[in-house]
């Protein structure tokens, strides 16, 4: 199971986007 970090937060974000848009991720 190959899964990147960049790839999980990308989709997070794009996720969030549909909602709210997010340019900087809160960590």
């Amino acid at each position: 199971m190959e899964q990147n970090p960049l790839y999980f937060f990308n989709e997070l974000i794009f996720w969030h986007s549909n909602n709210t848009v997010i340019l900087t991720p809160a960590i």
